[in-house]
């Protein structure tokens, strides 16, 4: 009896010691895993840096048709551009990501519409981009007719002409191909004394997506599958023109 009491303590034991390894094993690797995780996400080697500008938020919605306004398909494409841009290992930084405006990140004594622009303007310089691209939305309620994609760039800096020639050329053969190419033009890229082209050192475009007065425009901006692709464009330009730009 007393041996066979002996032989079931040994046993617990072994088992308890070996329960306590596993335990303890496993603890160590997922801890370690754990860090190394953390260590390769502290360290991602990001080959350029882009910032990406939706205009208007907040209180000022910009131009809008009914209840579909430029503040908010600003903002969806520029998501969707971050998001295909990262999976390229760049750096993408909002100069918002919901539905907000910046005034209250600018202290120019101006107006409220001054002070958006300024922080805009402050985040742009301030992170030192290789490139930044500003989205709007365009309207003409004089001229329902007018529609299409326009890209327009500062006349004093050759590289955002350059940037901009670029990113026109993807845009055209992606949308202009694929659904302007029977009804509308593509607008050549054009010199534009915009603040924030004017104000801003580094290079970039400002794009206006479509128009919300053109009835073509309208359906094409509410749909998902033109976002996508106007996204896909509008991304892959920015990767062509960081890729061969000095």
């Amino acid at each position: 009896m007393a041996r066979r009491i002996i032989m079931v303590t040994v046993k617990f034991r072994f088992v308890a010691v070996s329960l306590f390894a596993f335990i303890f094993l496993t603890s160590f690797l997922l801890l370690n895993n754990h860090y190394k995780f953390i260590y390769t996400l502290s360290n991602v080697a990001y080959s350029h840096v882009v910032v990406i500008d939706p205009g208007h938020g907040g209180i000022d919605s910009g131009t809008s048709q009914g209840d579909i306004l430029e503040k908010d398909l600003n903002l969806k494409l520029a998501l969707r551009v971050k998001k295909l841009l990262q999976k390229q290992k760049i750096k993408v930084i909002l100069t918002r990501d919901k539905d907000i405006s910046l005034e209250d990140q600018s202290s120019l004594p101006d107006t409220r519409y001054k002070r958006d622009l300024d922080a805009r303007k402050n985040i742009i310089n301030n992170n030192h981009p290789n490139l930044f691209v500003s989205i709007h939305t365009d309207a003409r309620p004089d001229e329902p007719t007018a529609s299409g994609i326009g890209i327009f760039y500062f006349p004093k800096s050759e590289n955002s002409k350059k940037i901009a020639q670029k990113i026109h050329s993807v845009i055209n053969e992606i949308i202009y191909n694929n659904y302007l190419k029977q009804t509308e033009k593509m607008f050549p890229i054009a010199p534009g004394d915009y603040y924030i082209l004017r104000e801003t050192t580094p290079p970039g475009i400002l794009i206006e997506i479509g128009f919300l007065t053109n009835s073509k425009d309208l359906y094409r901006l509410q749909s998902e599958e033109y976002q996508s692709q106007l996204a896909l464009a509008i991304s892959k330009g920015i990767v062509y023109a960081l890729k061969n730009s000095p």
